[in-house]
């Protein structure tokens, strides 16, 4: 369908040949009467699944005589099948397969020489590749050929990293980042990083999604922020007599170690020094007899 036949038309003697159209079937369009001695008219078959015909009758005209004789040909359309197929996008490392539209195809040739029905397009590649695909129908082994572009578009990356930090301390996630145009944190925040609350004791989970340009992928990170509470010391004055040790005993709400630096000495004390543990017992002089 679509093209013209060459019917080649001879005879005995030398003569001049006319034609009229005979029988159509299949609704083919194209044929009309003529004279020559070639029949080659483009004819198209309306039909994608079955092949029509033409019958031509061809009258011969002797150069001698005039006489005339008559025979006719019949010219068969087999039906063109059709195909199309859609530009796509997609992001990089993605999953994408070609599947064109087609009526009456029997076999297929692609431009990466695949021959199945569909193929699969690699998109580990930023860019766009051109696909063609050549579908040949039955009968008659026609062919028709669609195209299609596939832009493949790059794909951020990003990641971020687990913190633990005490409470009520400064914390700022900042992830890494590559091709990134655009931000939103779990939190509801668009910056490209993110100030962390520490005021509450726990695990908090934390989630970005970046977008990237051009094509708008996207990629995901999470990381959890482990907040350990401080502890709250408690520890009572004590009073004792010179050259003698208190017991002072340290305690907190949560488990801890402990260590203590000598701050403010009054009255010229000696026998304090910096020391770790959970009492704080050394000998303490005071050198006066009269005064704390």
């Amino acid at each position: 369908s679509g093209t013209a036949p060459s019917v080649a038309i001879s005879s005995s003697v030398a003569s001049t040949y006319s034609w009229t159209v005979g029988t159509i079937t299949g609704g083919i369009t194209g044929a009309s009467s003529g004279t020559g001695s070639t029949i080659s008219q483009v004819l198209t078959n309306p039909s994608s699944t079955v092949a029509g015909s033409v019958q031509y009758i061809i009258t011969a005209t002797a150069g001698t005589g005039g006489c005339t004789t008559t025979a006719s040909v019949l010219v068969t359309v087999n039906p063109k099948p059709t195909v199309s197929l859609t530009n796509q996008t997609v992001c990089q490392n993605s999953t994408l397969t070609l599947t064109p539209s087609v009526t009456n195809g029997s076999s297929f040739l692609w431009s990466t020489g695949a021959t199945s029905s569909s193929i699969s397009v690699p998109t580990g590649t930023v860019g766009t590749v051109n696909y063609t695909v050549t579908v040949t129908g039955t009968p008659g082994g026609c062919t028709a050929t669609a195209s299609a572009s596939v832009t493949v578009n790059p794909q951020p990356t990003v990641s971020l990293t687990n913190q633990t930090v005490c409470q009520n301390s400064t914390l700022t996630l900042t992830p890494s980042i590559t091709n990134g145009s655009s931000f939103l944190w779990s939190t509801g925040a668009t910056g490209s990083s993110l100030a962390v609350p520490t005021a509450t004791a726990g695990t908090f989970t934390y989630t970005i999604t970046v977008t990237g340009s051009p094509g708008g992928c996207t990629a995901t990170a999470s990381a959890t922020v482990t907040v350990n509470p401080l502890p709250t010391i408690t520890v009572a004055n004590a009073t004792i007599c010179s050259g003698t040790a208190p017991s002072v005993a340290i305690s907190s709400s949560v488990a801890s170690t402990y260590s203590w630096t000598v701050g403010t000495i009054t009255g010229g004390i000696t026998g304090a020094s910096s020391g770790t543990g959970s009492t704080i017992s050394q000998v303490l002089t005071n050198p006066s007899n009269t005064t704390a």
